[in-house]
């Protein structure tokens, strides 16, 4: 399938990611992650565990699906929480002679071709 140049400027975030398995959640399930969190607060589901062995083997729920009730219940990783500057910078702050050559990189992607084939294969 071709990549629009439209999708090769979209940047993607984790509000995407959660609105994508919430979306296959809904198509997998017909029900939406209200109704299955309700569901598993019934059932008295305690943990992540608890939840993701639930869903497969009373349900057939698998995968990505299973994260947005996750989410729902038990909240999000830290990490999403965070935007991406502020990742950069704790992943480099106990290495700061590397930032710049993370910049450096970062910058020749968003401004290359090669940038762009890379982005298209995450």
């Amino acid at each position: 399938m071709a990549i629009t140049p439209e999708q090769q400027k979209t940047a993607k975030t984790w509000q995407t990611m959660v609105d994508s398995n919430k979306a296959l959640l809904l198509r997998k399930t017909g029900h939406d992650v209200g109704y299955w969190a309700e569901q598993a607060r019934s059932a008295g589901l305690k943990n992540d565990a608890e939840l993701r062995h639930w869903m497969r083997d009373e349900h057939g729920v698998t995968g990505y699906a299973q994260y947005a009730v996750s989410w729902e219940l038990f909240g999000y990783p830290d990490f999403m929480l965070r935007d991406a500057d502020e990742l950069i910078d704790g992943q480099y702050i106990n290495h700061p002679e590397l930032r710049p050559i993370a910049d450096a990189l970062l910058a020749w992607a968003a401004a290359t071709e090669g940038g762009r084939a890379l982005d298209q294969n995450t």
